[in-house]
């Protein structure tokens, strides 16, 4: 039997404790100053730098990568910030694969170990990945690695065709997403994304939405979600309307159907928050594209850095604001970072 590591509810609980704590320094290689653009620098951050990936769209819903440092505007609380450093950049990233185990995707399990194999293939060689299933559990099935036959072993040995659901269905989301943050990303340092496959619906959470949310936000990780909640909307529609049950559920459609688009609503949220992004495919066989569409926009974002003006280690959370001089394109990135607590 393969082994593999579960995230107690003790790293919960002490994760919790902690949850507005220290922002922490990252190391490597230098990105270029301010004004420069590269391709596969890897990264390297003073103590007191924030680190921003941004995503720009053009008025035609296109990723745009021909912006200068010029066009770009920072603030930070609403006072203007400086470019510290500038690149348009394959800077290697970090990626956490969260992947749905419960009972309500044993029919797609062949689907899922494709497209996330797929993925890891479209990745370049100092990207590195781990890879976790959640359930009622969160376990790690690889930990932070670049060599990809092992990612992908460890994909097809988890959700091989017959695998068998964990939990009998229930799905503790926000602690995957929690615990993902506050454990798998301090092992690593520099860019950090988590790409969630899921229906979005938690059931079984020890930790709150909000506690989510601001994990993700602590620890600089984009949060992309895959969501399964359309296709499972579309999968209803002869049921909708009626008073009758859904087979195998006791439950009338309209309300499963509710409480699923609720879900989304909550995953659109923190992945806007986080500056990633939701997609909605409705056929198992739009996976390998949305993969392919994660990857593509992972590598083309801009990465910018500022020293901020504000130098209080207070602990509070600081809204931050990324805007262009270019009409009609748009920059997404997080909505902010909680600042250093004083030191003791």
């Amino acid at each position: 039997m393969r082994k593999v590591a579960v995230l107690s509810c003790a790293s919960i609980i002490l994760a919790a404790a902690a949850l507005f704590g220290v922002v922490r320094a990252q190391s490597g290689r230098r990105l270029p100053s301010a004004g420069q653009q590269g391709k596969g620098d890897t990264l390297q951050l003073r103590a007191e730098e924030v680190l921003l990936n941004v995503t720009v769209i053009d008025p035609y819903n296109r990723q745009a990568t021909d912006l200068n440092k010029n066009e770009f505007i920072l603030s930070e609380d609403n006072t203007r910030q400086d470019i510290a450093s500038f690149a348009v950049s394959s800077v290697p990233v970090n990626v956490a694969l969260l992947l749905d185990a419960s009972g309500s995707v044993i029919t797609e399990l062949s689907s899922i170990a494709k497209a996330a194999s797929h993925f890891v293939e479209q990745l370049g060689p100092e990207d590195k990945v781990s890879v976790l299933e959640f359930h009622s559990k969160v376990e790690l099935l690889q930990d932070w690695t670049s060599n990809h036959d092992d990612l992908k072993h460890s994909i097809s040995w988890r959700f091989k065709p017959g695998a068998i659901p964990r939990s009998g269905g229930n799905t503790a989301l926000y602690d995957a997403v929690y615990l993902t943050a506050e454990e798998q990303m301090a092992k690593v340092e520099g860019r950090k994304a988590i790409i969630i496959l899921t229906d979005g619906d938690d059931t079984s959470s020890k930790v709150t939405y909000d506690q989510c949310v601001a994990a993700a936000l602590r620890s600089g990780t984009m949060v992309y979600v895959v969501s399964k909640v359309q296709a499972m909307i579309a999968g209803l529609k002869p049921y909708r309307g009626g008073v009758g049950r859904v087979f195998g559920t006791g439950r009338q459609a309209d309300a499963i159907a509710n409480e699923l688009e609720h879900a989304e609503q909550l995953m659109t949220d923190i992945s806007n928050r986080t500056g990633g992004r939701i997609f909605s495919p409705l056929k198992d066989e739009d996976l390998n594209d949305v993969y392919a569409r994660v990857a593509h926009e992972l590598k083309n974002q801009y990465i910018i850095t500022y020293i901020p003006k504000n130098e209080e280690r207070d602990g509070k959370f600081r809204r931050v604001g990324v805007y262009l001089t270019r009409a009609g394109y748009t920059a997404r990135a997080r909505e902010g970072y909680y600042a250093p607590k004083p030191r003791e």
